[in-house]
């Protein structure tokens, strides 16, 4: 049976482990940098056809799928990310082939409509509203009082989120969202109250609406806070006792033990989260959902040798990277990359997930936030930087608050001591840590 697959991701080497009959089966579609260290030649000899795509996610990219559907009379659409849940739902309908329909798709990627369906099925959800002006922003303000959340709903990466703690920022935001929409952005946003809570994610195997296999972890700061802050983005999985396709779910833990969605996405979740999950249990969950979406879910069995994983991954500041370790000695650790380039100038993290450096961390005791903070605290001894000054609209929010998402920050929410990454000079960080001190600092980011 002939399957398109949308890939972004670097599973080439693998996929064709996974789909043995791939010189009949499969028709790639893929980004770039997804073929980085294979050979073009010797993929499209082993797969019924091969596109490279540059642009991938722009429009085009569908309409080649479309054809080669077409053409090769492909009769599934299989992805691995999220930039491709929405298009392939899409192709399915144009082209009558059967899998995750449009509803389901947009469910899953629009944040309003996901939560709006919670919110019917009785899960608690943060208040929230579409607003595309200014005062219907304000409006929300007033009703749910600040901070409140403003981003796009099918947002990714906490890319084009802002927290804003009164009115003058919401002024100053407005003037920003009034120019983007000048030059043909998106004006509809997703406002939401603020929940001070931790986070948690939940990764898994569902089949029709029955989860097959999953697992919680917990992370340690804010994707907020990595991309806005470039605090390390760290999670591990808690100990015990606390169509089949892939998922990634998010939540919050408020300080009374009520749990509230934040979102869910049916693909993979990000970091290091699939090494982490095929140690613990067995399963690559690109391999999984694949199957799944194949039909071929039944091959799929997990589990778990006892053991629990974590990853870490490093946000580039904003300044010059003087050294970072090429190796990491902490027993834990089971693989590490560094991939930043001593003397290169970075902007900072432009979306949560970016990084200079990364960690698989293997967990053995039950007090999970120690063992993630000592990660933590062996690379900010490590790495070395230029900071350069921040931002002002950063100094007026921080990163203060709980370990979690734009919305877990804390009682005093985001207006907390902004600074708290280093200034000038090498020592950055350190500077930072001598200051305030590891406690302040955990303070104002984690609970």
């Amino acid at each position: 049976m002939v399957m398109l697959v949308l890939n972004k991701r670097r599973i080439l080497g693998q996929l064709l482990d996974w789909f043995p009959r791939s010189r009949d089966d499969l028709v790639v579609v893929t980004a770039r940098p997804a073929t980085s260290g294979l050979d073009p030649r010797l993929l499209r000899e082993r797969l019924r056809h091969l596109e490279v795509v540059d642009d991938y996610d722009g429009a085009e990219t569908e309409r080649l799928a479309a054809r080669l559907c077409r053409a090769h009379g492909a009769r599934l659409i299989l992805t691995t990310s999220e930039t491709d849940v929405v298009r392939a739902a899409h192709l399915r309908r144009r082209l009558g082939i059967p899998g995750q329909d449009v509803a389901s798709a947009t469910a899953y990627r629009d944040k309003f409509a996901m939560k709006s369906i919670a919110a019917a099925a009785g899960i608690p959800v943060a208040p929230m509203r579409i607003v595309s002006t200014e005062g219907e922003a304000a409006e929300f303000a007033r009703e749910h009082g600040f901070p409140i959340v403003v981003k796009l709903p099918a947002g990714k990466g906490s890319i084009g989120q802002s927290v804003l703690s009164g009115w003058p920022e919401l002024a100053r935001f407005a003037a920003r969202w009034r120019a983007a929409a000048a030059r043909g952005e998106p004006k509809r946003l997703l406002a939401e109250g603020w929940i001070d809570a931790h986070m948690y994610h939940v990764d898994g195997l569902m089949d029709g609406g029955r989860v097959l296999h999953c697992w919680p972890s917990r992370y340690l700061h804010s994707q907020w806070a990595t991309m806005h802050d470039s605090a390390p983005f760290i999670s591990g999985m808690l100990p015990r006792g606390h169509e089949a396709f892939s998922f990634h779910a998010e939540f919050f833990q408020t300080g009374e033990g009520e749990i509230v969605l934040c979102e869910i996405a049916c693909r993979v979740g990000g970091g290091r989260i699939v090494e982490a999950y095929q140690r613990a249990f067995g399963v690559n969950l690109y391999e999984a959902g694949l199957k799944g979406q194949a039909g071929r879910g039944g091959e799929i069995r997990a589990s778990h040798t006892g053991e629990r994983f974590g990853f870490a991954s490093f946000a580039p500041l904003r300044g010059v990277l003087r050294d970072l370790p090429r190796t990491c000695p902490l027993p834990g650790v089971v693989a590490y990359s560094a991939t930043g380039v001593p003397g290169r100038a970075y902007p900072g993290a432009r979306s949560s997930t970016d990084e200079v450096a990364s960690a698989l961390i293997r967990l053995c005791g039950d007090d999970l936030l120690a063992e993630l903070r000592s990660v933590e605290d062996w690379w900010t001894g490590s790495a070395r930087w230029d900071v350069a000054a921040q931002r002002a609209d950063l100094c007026t929010r921080g990163r203060a608050g709980r370990a979690a998402g734009p919305s877990t920050r804390g009682p005093a929410g985001p207006a907390a001591d902004p600074c708290t990454r280093g200034g000038g000079g090498a020592a950055g960080l350190d500077e930072f840590r001598d200051r305030a001190g590891p406690a302040s600092q955990r303070r104002m980011r984690d609970r």
